[in-house]
This record gives C-alpha cells, structure tokens and sequence, in this order.
C-alpha cells in the first residue's frame, strides 16, 4: 500500500471516503469527459480545451499505454511537495486548501512534466 497527498481544490473529500472509478472515470475525469467527447466537443474554457488537446494527443500517440488524466487522481509523494502545490494554486484561494493522505495499492507515479 502506498501513501500521497492530494490537494483538494474542489473540497470534495472527506477522511474515510473510497474513491472508485464511475463508469471508469475519476472524479477528476468526470469533470471534463463528456465535454471533450461530445460531438463537437464542448470547449468553453481553458481547462476543457486543455484536457481534450492532451487526451486527443495521448490517444493519438500513446493509445496503447495505460496512463489517461480521466482516470487520474493528482497527489503527491510527500506532504512537503502538497504543502508546496497547495502554496502556489492560483488564484489564491481565501481558505486554506484541505489536503489529504490517500492510500492505494494500485497507482502508477508520473512527475507533472509527463503530465
């Protein structure tokens, strides 16, 4: 099993609470999905387009290796390396952002250049 820390930017978790695949989404996933798959995508802001350029780009060149973003839950190795995430969100949030240690025993580690 094996310990990271999320940053929870959308204030959706809470201590205790599993977080499966829905419909083998995360809920980073689901958040963006259904835009970027319409037909034609819904491209209403920045972060939409980002997810259906990267998503496009790692169908396109990587279909065949595990990895989307929309199976993603963001986390850090270390509660030093959260803490610093959390320091340099923008905008600034005006309440601390909660953070929290997540457990798995299946995840696959990237460093957010890959991303």
């Amino acid at each position: 099993m094996r310990t990271y820390y999320h940053v929870d930017r959308g204030r959706s978790l809470r201590a205790g609470l599993a977080l499966p695949l829905k419909d083998g989404l995360s809920v980073f996933g689901q958040a963006y999905w259904f835009k970027i798959t319409a037909n034609p995508p819904r491209l209403d802001d920045d972060a939409t387009r980002r997810e259906h350029s990267l998503e496009t780009l790692r169908r396109e060149r990587f279909g065949n290796l595990p990895g989307s973003r929309m199976t993603a839950l963001f986390a850090a190795a270390t509660l030093e390396e959260a803490l610093l995430f959390a320091e340099r969100i923008e905008p600034r949030p005006m309440v601390p952002v909660p953070i929290f240690e997540v457990t798995s025993s299946r995840a696959e580690s990237r460093d957010s250049l890959w991303l």
